[in-house]
């Protein structure tokens, strides 16, 4: 047995030896490449080679420079066919891939279902066809050919310029997005034939020798069109031209890495602006799209919610691809080697605050979890009112209930969690519970008190959401039960900001608690003398007139007392919904008032008798001879 085992485990033994040799000599190769790209960053402000004003860079002419410029021309011309018959199926997907999506845009650009965020792609269907055909399958290429490599770059370069221009209404940026996607080519085709360092100094140099005074003039000019107001695009453009202004003298100077990598991280930096901002717009298009579709918003939850969930998808697509933008440009501009290694650079960033460190990687995962959190609530509670509330017999007191406690329950349990997972013990909120129980004894108790109070009103409901209520004189409509305060709507459309503990331990009418019926009362007077019984049938009629009074229980006028001026009655009517309390009365009176006047039953002004003493009625009549007018003269 030992021996069949020993026979056994040799070839593995030789097999993992052999993988250990494979993975140092890849250790030591990757070790190798992270040397070279390191001192290669540090050589970008170094000199690194002779200045203009140097003989010895004029020396550099020579035949050897054209030797290899043509060396270079010739390599890249050689085409291995080997490639297409290896790959062959590639090309082709490629191109079924292309003319699908273009005839699909075609078909549908005239239709509804074509977005207001993807309107620059029905304007170019066949470029965003190509453009998406090489993004999206260019990587599974295993070292294509120059001029395979080249073709590639030439169309995606022109597409992409085709599609960022219908972005474009201002045709000096679509005239510069041409040009930048022109330069870019060319320098393609440079950096492919292997030109040589001189002559692709002397063509950086010309570069920023032409750019400088177009980027100038463009800025002047573009600056004139909007009225002397400085934009976006101008301030691009001046800060362009001063990048190109640092490059020529860089590049005049000997400091020809510098002067390279201001160009071309530029050049790169705009391109991954406009390639952002496309990659935005489409997801908004396509999340759009896609929840505006006629079989998605058939549903209750994506027709109710439908325009907030594509707001919080877009948002999260905004950061996400703002974040992945960051990073990349982090790469662009040489700082890191890769998206990868530029994320991991910056999650291991720290600071330490007394005995805990605090990472960028932790703040980021307790700000995620506490997103997620806070988003699943909102999803659930969305899910509840527009799928599962409809169809049971819930109150809306019983739904708000369940809503808030469901999502201060997820905010909770988030918060735990994410505090768990930044590295902070559960039994450290020991001392904050005792610091927050000091808290609630000298400061909070008030703020303790209305969030209970708020409880006893989810739970307890003695007012609801929709209940007529009067409090402080003040007939009020419940608007929003939470936890700390309730929002009330008076007649008068203003909105009172109610703590609950006042809700709790004040007086408060509910018109609304167990019905909305509710009983009116219109005080009446009528003249001395009136027929009684008349007037108590008059009342009756008038009620019995309204529409809007229920029949059970019956209107009831009643004689209530002999009045200074007038006879009182009272005529009390019942209705069905208190809302029409104001309305309802209103009517009432105008048919009592309507039915008076048919049956010429006075309602008296009001009367007082005067008592006039000795004294007070000789000054009266003292008064009135001295307003007489004097008798006229004897003729």
């Amino acid at each position: 047995i030992v021996n069949r085992a020993a026979e056994v485990t040799a070839p593995l033994v030789a097999l993992q030896k052999d993988v250990t040799e494979l993975q140092t000599g890849l250790l030591e190769v990757q070790n190798q490449i992270d040397n070279a790209l390191s001192n290669l960053r540090q050589q970008t402000f170094k000199k690194t080679t002779h200045s203009f004003v140097n003989p010895d860079f004029y020396l550099q002419f020579n035949s050897d420079l054209w030797i290899s410029l043509k060396s270079g021309i010739d390599e890249v011309q050689k085409f291995k066919w080997e490639f297409l018959t290896e790959r062959a199926w590639l090309p082709i997907l490629q191109v079924i891939l292309a003319l699908a999506l273009a005839l699909f845009i075609r078909h549908h650009r005239r239709g509804s279902q074509i977005t207001e965020e993807w309107h620059f792609i029905a304007i170019h269907p066949w470029a965003t066809g190509i453009f998406v055909a090489i993004i999206s399958l260019s990587a599974l290429y295993t070292n294509p050919p120059s001029l395979w490599r080249l073709g590639i770059s030439m169309l995606a370069a022109l597409t992409a310029a085709l599609l960022v221009s219908g972005l474009l209404a201002n045709r000096r940026k679509k005239f510069m997005v041409y040009l930048l996607a022109a330069l870019f080519i060319i320098t393609q085709i440079l950096h492919l034939i292997g030109f040589p360092a001189p002559l692709y100094r002397l063509y950086l140099t010309f570069l920023c020798l032409m750019g400088i005074p177009f980027l100038w003039i463009l800025a002047k000019r573009n600056i004139k069109a909007h009225d002397d107001r400085m934009d976006v695009f101008t301030f691009a453009l001046k800060v362009g031209a001063g990048v190109l202004l640092v490059a020529l003298f860089a590049q005049i100077t000997g400091y020809s890495n510098l002067s390279s990598r201001l160009i071309v991280s530029s050049v790169n930096t705009v391109f991954l602006s406009l390639f952002v901002a496309m990659t935005i717009r489409l997801g908004h298009g396509g999340i759009r799209f896609l929840l505006t579709h006629p079989v998605v918003i058939r549903h209750p939850f994506f027709y109710r919610y439908g325009d907030e969930l594509t707001a919080r998808l877009s948002n999260i697509l905004q950061v996400f691809i703002g974040s992945y933008s960051l990073l990349s440009l982090l790469v662009v501009w040489a700082i890191y080697d890769s998206v990868g290694q530029a994320w991991s650079a910056l999650m291991d960033k720290s600071m330490t605050l007394g005995e805990t460190e605090i990472s960028l990687y932790m703040v980021v995962l307790v700000i995620l979890i506490l997103y997620l959190a806070i988003s699943s609530s909102w999803f659930l509670r969305a899910v509840l009112e527009a799928q599962i509330f409809p169809h049971r017999d819930f109150d809306r007191g019983v739904r708000d209930a369940i809503k808030k406690l469901l999502h201060y329950s997820i905010v909770f349990i988030g918060f735990l969690f994410a505090m768990s997972m930044a590295g902070f013990e559960l039994k450290n909120f020991a001392v904050l519970a005792g610091a927050f129980g000091i808290g609630i004894g000298f400061g909070l108790q008030n703020i303790v008190n209305n969030f209970l109070s708020g409880l006893i009103l989810l739970f307890e409901r003695p007012v609801r959401v929709g209940d007529v209520i009067v409090i402080e004189d003040q007939w009020s409509t419940v608007r929003k039960i939470g936890m700390r305060s309730t929002v009330v709507e008076t007649i008068n459309k203003s909105e009172i900001i109610v703590p609950n503990s006042e809700l709790i331990s004040q007086k408060v009418t509910n018109w609304t608690l167990t019905t909305s019926m509710a009983r009116v009362v219109i005080p009446v007077g009528v003249a001395y003398g009136s027929n009684v019984p008349q007037v108590l049938t008059l009342l009756r009629e008038s009620a019995q007139a309204c529409k809007d009074v229920l029949e059970t229980p019956e209107p009831s006028p009643i004689f209530t007392a002999f009045g200074d001026s007038s006879l009182n009655f009272e005529l009390r009517v019942w209705i069905s919904n208190v809302d029409r309390m104001l309305t309802i009365r209103s009517e009432i009176l105008q048919f009592i008032d309507q039915r008076f006047r048919e049956e010429d039953i006075d309602i008296p002004f009001p009367q007082r008798d005067l008592h006039l003493t000795l004294k007070e009625a000789r000054m009266m009549k003292h008064l009135a001879d001295a307003e007489a007018p004097a008798p006229e003269p004897e003729g």
